[in-house]
């Protein structure tokens, strides 16, 4: 039922985006496009409109609960459209050469326009949503088919059978009492257990039944509503495949030229910068511009990580610089200059690492590459620590931009359950929205 209300609604943002596009001719030009210029808008404004779409998708506006929400959703909304428009102007007057391309389609006005009116039209669309379809269901109505311990477990870890996006019905282990409440509540999702899936209990029951209801196990249910791996909990095998798949070809190919690709547009846009973070490291203390460590990459390979110096180099300020031991940073760290304290905030200490994409040895997208020393650490603390290196480290990442820094083991080990969700998880689509998501954050300045 989820599945179809999204549908309903992703259907319903593609034809405002156009309507948008309609009404931005409408109004500067005074008239109805033509039926020629309106050929000619089709291709070049649906593929901007899929991009606007990830950046919705970003921004959380196919999540349902989050459209009932008020700040959050509204503050998430002013987002998508600056996004919007920005990269609307990437597209069309960075990249002008593009053979299905004609300068006549793209003013700035129609741009801008386009932007507006999708967004306002998008939002009307979202309220006559939540108050239609969404109206009177305040939660996803859930029944449980098993007892075993993890599924209780998880079950207690998702705040029990009151929760604000889901109510736990039912938990049963007879067959003929979860049929009868299938038949009699408006039951979505039914979940699992393992003994039960083993089983293959619900296969008796009547087809026409089960296409009414969203089968999961108890493990996806959890990914479904926090978006991280319950790693704290002994995972299934079934989990263990998933992550643990290899990476479908094409998808490593193009994760390798949008890695090389970026780096380049980022790389040049930001160059004029260098030189001027070069004098400032230099006038604060005269020691090295560039900060060189250890990092553990994909399959456990080492490489040298490049970064911007934004520590004191000086022995007496920061210890661990001359006596090689670590220690995890922590929030307000003396051993941060003025400088590094601002390259930090804005990010820019992380350019250097462009350095590490061109090599291949990082991506834009994967879990942070941790120092050597932390690494044998938090193995011996977890033997799933290793899944993490099923993929290339990233610049950015789905635990990154949820969970900001580990600064213990208990902190890493929570980043873990979000860095194996994305690897479990991991597309081309959902490396484009981490990137937004990425953004959207940098722009906010939250740094460490």
């Amino acid at each position: 039922m989820r599945k179809f209300k999204k549908t309903i609604l992703i259907s319903g943002d593609i034809l405002l985006l156009y309507a948008g596009l309609f009404f931005a001719f409408w109004s500067r030009k005074a008239e109805i496009p033509s039926y020629e210029l309106w050929l000619k808008a089709v291709i070049p404004f649906g593929m901007i409109f899929l991009v606007w779409m990830i950046v919705f998708y970003s921004q959380k506006f196919y999540d349902l609960a989050f459209i009932k929400r008020g700040i959050s959703y509204y503050e998430n909304l002013f987002k998508a459209l600056f996004f919007n428009v920005f990269l609307g102007f990437s597209y069309f007057y960075i990249l002008p050469y593009l053979p299905y391309l004609d300068a006549t389609i793209a003013p700035k006005t129609i741009l801008v326009l386009t932007a507006v009116n999708g967004t306002f039209l998008i939002h009307i669309w979202r309220r006559i949503f939540s108050s239609l379809v969404l109206r009177g269901v305040k939660t996803e109505k859930v029944a449980i088919f098993g007892d075993d311990e993890k599924t209780i477990a998880l079950l207690k870890k998702l705040g029990g059978m009151k929760h604000p996006d889901f109510e736990i019905k039912q938990i049963t282990t007879d067959a003929q009492r979860l049929k009868h409440i299938l038949e009699e509540e408006n039951i979505e999702t039914v979940i699992l257990d393992e003994k039960i899936r083993k089983k293959n209990l619900i296969k008796a029951f009547p087809q026409s039944l089960l296409n009414k209801t969203g089968i999961c196990s108890a493990s996806a249910f959890y990914e479904n509503q926090t978006l991280k791996v319950p790693f704290d909990i002994k995972p299934s095998a079934e989990m263990l495949e998933d992550i643990s798949r290899k990476e479908n070809p094409f998808y490593k190919l193009s994760k390798r030229v949008f890695d090389v690709f970026l780096a380049l547009l980022i790389g040049l846009l930001f160059l004029p910068l260098v030189p001027f973070i070069v004098i400032f490291i230099k006038a604060e203390d005269r020691g090295p511009i560039f900060y060189t460590q250890k990092r553990i990459g994909k399959n456990g390979e080492r490489f040298k990580l490049y970064k911007f110096r934004t520590m004191t180099p000086d022995p007496i300020h920061n210890p661990d610089a001359q006596s090689g031991r670590t220690s995890w940073t922590k929030g307000q760290d003396k051993r941060v200059t003025k400088i590094g304290k601002f390259l930090r905030i804005t990010h820019l200490d992380e350019y250097a690492q462009i350095i590490n994409i061109f090599k291949g040895e990082m991506s834009f997208v994967g879990p942070r590459p941790e120092r050597p020393q932390f690494v044998d650490t938090l193995k011996k603390e977890s033997p799933f620590y290793n899944l993490r290196h099923l993929v290339k480290p990233g610049l950015t990442g789905w635990a990154q931009i949820h969970y900001l820094y580990g600064d213990s083991v208990k902190k890493n080990f929570e980043k873990l359950t979000y860095d194996l969700y994305y690897v479990k998880n991991r597309s081309f689509l959902f490396d484009l929205a981490i990137i937004l998501k990425t953004a959207s954050i940098v722009l906010g300045t939250r740094g460490r």
